[in-house]
C-alpha cells in the first residue's frame, strides 16, 4: 500500500489541502522568524512560553489537523520527510523546527520512519513528553513555591511516586500495544492484529484526592493490564512482545517515562482537589505563567541540524 508520504513525493506540487506542508507553503513568504511544527495544539502553549528560548515572538506554529492527516509524532515526521524534498521549502530549512515527544524510544521508536543520520533535525523531549517536565522534582518545588503550597510538597512527591510505581506495568504494556498499531499503519508486511482496549483512559484515571490519599479505578487498571498482557503474550504478536521487552529498561530507571498525560493529570487533579487551583491548559493565564517558571532541557534544532539559540 502506498504511504501518504510516497503520494506527496510522487507529485510534489499537489500537496493535500489543509496538511502541514500545504499550509506552510502559504506562510513561507510572510517573513516569520521561525516555523515550529508540533504534535498538537497544547504543545503551542507549552513551547511558546519557555524561558530558555524565545519560541513566541514572530513564530508560526503548525500541527496536524485530525480530519486531514491526523496529528502527533507521525504527522510531524511525515511533514519533515515531505518538506525536505521539495525545492520551494529547502531554502527555509534553517527556519523550521520539528518538535516531537521522546515517548519511549525516541527516533528509534516504531512511530518513527526516518534515517538515523537525520536525528538532529528534530527537537526531542528527554522524558516521555513535554508534560513530564511539570513532574520533575525540582519543577514541582518551583510550582508549589509559586502557588504558596510548600507545606504539601513532600506529600505530593510521596503520592506521585506511589502512583508512578502502580502504573509502570500499565505504561509498559500500553506503549507496546501502541507500537504495534503504528507498525500496522506503516509496515504492512509485519501486520499484527490490533489491540482492543477494555477501558478508556478516562474510565481508569478518574483521580480523586481525599484525606491525604489518592483514588482512581484500580480494578479497571488491573483488568486492562491483564487484557494487554494476554495480547502481548499471544504468539502471533511477536512484535508486541519484542517491544514489551525493549521498553522495560527505561521504565525502571525513573518516573520520566510514565506517560505524560497520566503524570500531568495526576498533578492537575491534586491541585484542584486539595487547593482549588486549576493549572490545566484551559486556564491559560496560570498555565502559561507556570510554564515560564519551569526548567526544561530540550535542545531546539532546526531542520538542518543546527542548534537554535
Amino acid at each position: 500500500m502506498t504511504s501518504v508520504v510516497d503520494t506527496f513525493l510522487h507529485d510534489r506540487d499537489n500537496l493535500i489541502p489543509g496538511s502541514i506542508p500545504y499550509r506552510l507553503s502559504s506562510y513561507i513568504n510572510r517573513n516569520y522568524r521561525l516555523y515550529c511544527i508540533v504534535e498538537g495544539s497544547t504543545d503551542i502553549s507549552f513551547y511558546s512560553n519557555l524561558k530558555h528560548i524565545n519560541l513566541k515572538d514572530n513564530v508560526c506554529y503548525l500541527y496536524g489537523k485530525s480530519n486531514v492527516e491526523g496529528g502527533g509524532k507521525e504527522t510531524v515526521i511525515s511533514s519533515f520527510n515531505i518538506i525536505k524534498n521539495i525545492d520551494k521549502f529547502k531554502k527555509y530549512l534553517d527556519k523550521y523546527i520539528f518538535v516531537i515527544d521522546h515517548d519511549y524510544m525516541g527516533l528509534s521508536s516504531t512511530k518513527i520512519n526516518i534515517n538515523s543520520n537525520l536525528v538532529n533535525s528534530f527537537s526531542i523531549t528527554k522524558p516521555y513528553s513535554f508534560e513530564n517536565y511539570f513532574l520533575k522534582e525540582y519543577n514541582i518545588k518551583i510550582i508549589f513555591d509559586y502557588l504558596n503550597i510548600q507545606d504539601d510538597y513532600e506529600n505530593f512527591i510521596n503520592l506521585f511516586n506511589r502512583f508512578a510505581n502502580e502504573i509502570k506495568e500499565y505504561t509498559r504494556l500500553k506503549s507496546s500495544t501502541i507500537a504495534v498499531q503504528q507498525i500496522n499503519n506503516t509496515c504492512y508486511d509485519q501486520y499484527c492484529f490490533p489491540y482492543k482496549k477494555k477501558y478508556s483512559y478516562d474510565d481508569i484515571f478518574n483521580f480523586n484526592f481525599k484525606n491525604g490519599r489518592f483514588e482512581y479505578n484500580r480494578n479497571y487498571l488491573y483488568e486492562e493490564v491483564n487484557s494487554m498482557r494476554n495480547y502481548i503474550n499471544n504468539p502471533n504478536n511477536y512484535k508486541a512482545n519484542e517491544y514489551y521487552r525493549i521498553y522495560s529498561y527505561e521504565l525502571v530507571l525513573n518516573n520520566d517515562f510514565i506517560r505524560g498525560h497520566n503524570a500531568f493529570d495526576f498533578l492537575a487533579r491534586f491541585l484542584i482537589d486539595r487547593h482549588d487551583i486549576d493549572i490545566s491548559e484551559t486556564n491559560k493565564g496560570l498555565y502559561n505563567t507556570i510554564v515560564k517558571l519551569l526548567d526544561v532541557d530540550i535542545e531546539f534544532m532546526n531542520a538542518l541540524g543546527k542548534k537554535i539559540n
